[in-house]
């Protein structure tokens, strides 16, 4: 029981380290549309 819930922790961590990278990257290519805009 115990293994289960700490594979599902680290499936939920993986995926939210993934998941903010993933805005983390959005946010800099938008950064660099802006500069290139103004």
């Amino acid at each position: 029981m115990r293994d289960k819930d700490d594979i599902e922790n680290i499936k939920i961590k993986s995926f939210n380290s993934t998941y903010f990278s993933f805005i983390e990257n959005d946010v800099a290519l938008m950064r660099k549309r802006f500069h290139l805009t103004v």
